[in-house]
């Protein structure tokens, strides 16, 4: 479903706490059910690419935004692959963790896909940002942290 009704896709950017946020925006205005847009993007890995940053959640990391904390009007979901591939590892139903505050979730180095990730090739990313009832889903900055020769 991605029926924006009378919103849609929109790109801004916002100021926070004098941090800038550029970002995309999803935002439907149709009632139910939830309505929902695919961002989808490619990340070269470096050809001098020896690994990811280690810890929890840093490998690959997405600022995302939801107008509420609850899936009921907003929600967001990410997958990722190694190109060619078909395995897949998710990040399902991400939110803010306070309401319309930008919040940072990632993948670790130890998961499935970006442990497999050899230098040279291609990581895809697919965003799907969920709306309805005119609340807005965002996804700003991509950070891929990696460990080159």
């Amino acid at each position: 479903n991605n029926d924006p009704g009378t919103l849609g896709m929109t790109s801004d950017t916002e100021v926070v706490s004098d941090v800038r946020h550029n970002y995309y925006e999803w935002k439907s205005s149709i009632a139910t059910p939830l309505q929902s847009y695919d961002i989808a993007l490619q990340i070269p890995i470096p050809f001098n690419f020896t690994g990811f940053q280690a810890g929890a959640s840093v490998a690959l990391t997405f600022d995302i935004k939801t107008e509420k904390t609850a899936a009921t009007n907003n929600d967001i979901d990410i997958t990722i692959n190694r190109d060619g591939q078909s395995d897949h590892s998710h990040l399902t139903s991400q939110r803010s963790g306070s309401a319309a505050t930008w919040t940072t979730v990632g993948f670790d180095e130890t998961d499935a896909i970006l442990a497999a990730v050899v230098a040279g090739e291609t990581l895809n990313v697919v965003i799907r940002l969920y709306s309805m009832a005119s609340k807005y889903a965002r996804v700003g900055k991509i950070n891929l942290k990696v460990k080159v020769q």
